[in-house]
């Protein structure tokens, strides 16, 4: 799991700012309207519901949940329910939704985080915001709209090199509803720019799951937007304990939806769908297994996955 920074101000994009590729249109509008927004978020037992201390993780590295993490936003894949549309010749692709500061928390060598779509919201200036990005990312150029301007969106993508694959872009969004809408609506544009492939056979990135993986404003971003949006938001929550049962420091806090009564917690039903990977009715295994826990002995912290649903 990424390290949790202090909560990050949104700024929401302007009604007069045109996302890109905003003359995109057709049926992926429509179906992407039901796309589900997960929520993926490790948290403290005691004190309930910490996610944060002086801007990084209150615990040290757990293996378990860096696997789950790691597994959950790489493999995942949308159920057979129309909510995502595919093309032949495609790959599909999860995106990671992140603030700012979570992006600077993960270790250089490590970012973007690979095999996804990295998702940068930010509230600083577009164009400092993205050229700061795209300075310490090799062989990447910045896609903005026709004009030279910096929209609400903004693309890194990387440069093709012959005999080797190409990464996924990193995107640079001012605001989270800016990202969402950009994802939701013109994903397939977005991921893949205007290479098409003159036969129509190149393979091309096409979005999978979409995951919001912190700081701490963000996911109440989340939260707040998905319910004006009508969107299915669905939690999976690591729960994270002291073996001592002892007290964990915590200064940055997940919101408590379910004592707010706007959450269910999921059975193992759900848990399983959410986690299905492509392959044969296969999922993503919990953490704890058949245990009620899973111990990590170096660390000295228990850990256990939920889902809630929204």
């Amino acid at each position: 799991m990424t390290a949790t920074p202090p909560p990050t101000t949104l700024s929401p994009a302007s009604s007069t700012e045109l996302p890109l590729y905003a003359n995109e249109v057709g049926p992926e509008s429509d179906m992407a309207a039901r796309r589900p927004l997960y929520l993926i978020v490790a948290t403290a037992t005691k004190p309930p519901l910490g996610i944060g201390l002086n801007g990084t993780l209150p615990w040290p590295p757990i293996k378990a949940d860096m696997d789950f993490f790691r597994k959950v936003t790489k493999d995942s894949r949308p159920s057979s329910d129309g909510s995502c549309l595919m093309r032949r010749q495609s790959k599909v692709m999860n995106a990671v939704i992140m603030g700012r500061k979570t992006w600077e928390s993960i270790p250089p060598k490590f970012r973007p985080l690979a095999g996804r779509i990295n998702v940068v919201v930010t509230r600083q200036q577009m164009e400092y915001a993205t050229t700061t990005i795209a300075r310490e990312l090799e062989d990447r150029e910045i896609e903005t709209d026709a004009d030279g301007r910096f929209p609400s969106i903004a693309v890194i993508r990387a440069k093709s090199q012959e005999g080797r694959p190409t990464p996924p872009p990193v995107i640079i969004a001012k605001g989270l509803e800016a990202a969402l809408d950009a994802l939701d609506g013109q994903s397939h544009s977005l991921l893949n720019g205007e290479a098409t492939g003159a036969d129509g056979n190149s393979e091309q990135l096409e979005l999978g799951n979409i995951f919001v993986i912190g700081g701490a404003q963000i996911y109440t971003a989340a939260l707040d937007l998905a319910k004006s949006q009508s969107r299915p938001v669905r939690i999976l929550q690591t729960l994270v304990r002291r073996k001592d049962a002892g007290e964990i420091p915590c200064d940055t806090f997940f919101p408590n939806v379910l004592d707010k009564g706007t959450g269910s917690a999921a059975d193992q039903d759900s848990l399983k769908q959410w986690l299905a990977t492509s392959g044969n009715n296969e999922s993503i295994a919990l953490p704890q297994g058949k245990q009620d826990w899973a111990v990590d002995e170096k660390s000295g912290f228990e850990v256990r996955v939920i889902g809630i649903e929204i």
